[in-house]
């Protein structure tokens, strides 16, 4: 029978040395450390956060599965350089045995000065191979906390004995169960506990697949009594992607139509949001479209609006 390793033990000193660096660089921690303690704290973060994980019960799906998982609700090929996939707020983790090439980019993407640069590492959400989960900002204290630290008066005694143990957040656990499971528990502890993620999705990659999450980006803007009028729809209908690409939520349109009736108003909802996704005249800028993208928006949308309009009033 094979052993489970404890790595918090097995790796003890250069954990707390990584407190000792914490607490000379102060909140901005590791992404402000030397370059080369930024790639060796990392790599252990990595290592970390994945033996949290499974000690919480995830258990990761191969390589193939991961790939389509990731396709299924960021519609992007994973597989792809990282240059690529920074521009949709994506990165692969590379590991130290990993193309020299690649590791290189990664090292200059943690050194990189603004969080403004497209390529830069630590304001991405990173996919890490081999363990096939995500993860955004992997750094070692948030996923092992060193009980009775205090960043701003570090007290020696405790970084030298102080208990160590692992203190992740619950929300990536079931985040990555809902993306590489499709763990409909998870869902329901997203829906309750972080709705961003799920918005996230919706907005940025264009997931709009789920009944569940399309019910709440709706909800969220439509009233029980009154109806939204122009820029209170926000993005519901259309959104710009990660990487700035017109997202028209069809799967949300097809769900409001599978549902529309005269009682939820969906069909006037599309009526008036495209009275306002139109009137160029009176209404110049809509969340950033072209003239272009509001009209292909506005072909998308009006058809959805003519299929509602003949289910809920008839010809």
């Amino acid at each position: 029978m094979k052993t489970e390793v404890d790595l918090i033990k097995k790796y003890d000193h250069e954990i707390r040395d990584y407190y000792r660096e914490l607490a000379e660089v102060g909140l901005d921690g590791v992404t402000v450390m030397d370059i080369d303690k930024q790639v060796e704290y990392t790599d252990l973060a990595i290592e970390l956060i994945y033996d949290a994980l499974k000690r919480m019960g995830y258990q990761s799906v191969n390589d193939v599965e991961a790939r389509k998982a990731i396709k299924k609700y960021y519609n992007i090929d994973i597989s792809e350089n990282n240059i690529y996939l920074a521009g949709n707020k994506l990165r692969r983790y590379v590991f130290k045995d990993e193309a020299s090439k690649e590791r290189l980019e990664q090292r200059k993407a943690m050194e990189v000065d603004s969080s403004e640069t497209v390529s830069y590492f630590w304001n991405k959400s990173i996919y890490v191979p081999k363990y096939n989960y995500i993860v955004s900002y992997p750094s070692i204290e948030n996923t092992v906390e060193l009980q009775g630290f205090d960043n701003e008066d570090a007290d020696d005694d405790i970084v030298e004995k102080g208990k160590l143990y692992y203190s992740i957040d619950t929300a990536y656990f079931y985040r990555n169960q809902f993306v590489f499971h499709d763990s409909k528990t998870a869902l329901t502890w997203l829906m309750n506990n972080n709705r961003s993620f799920l918005r996230d999705l919706f907005l940025e990659y264009g997931y709009d697949k789920s009944d569940i999450i399309n019910k709440m980006m709706i909800d969220e803007v439509k009233g029980e009594e009154e109806l939204p009028i122009g820029k209170e729809y926000k993005e519901l209908f259309v959104s710009k992607g990660a990487d700035g690409r017109l997202l028209i939520h069809q799967g949300l349109l097809l769900y409001m139509l599978k549902h529309a009736d005269r009682k939820n108003l969906y069909y006037c909802m599309l009526d008036q949001y495209l009275s306002y996704l139109l009137d160029l005249e009176n209404e110049p800028e809509v969340d950033g479209l072209t003239k272009e993208e509001r009209y292909k928006a506005g072909a998308y949308i009006g058809y959805y609006y003519g299929l509602m309009y003949e289910k809920c009033i008839g010809t």
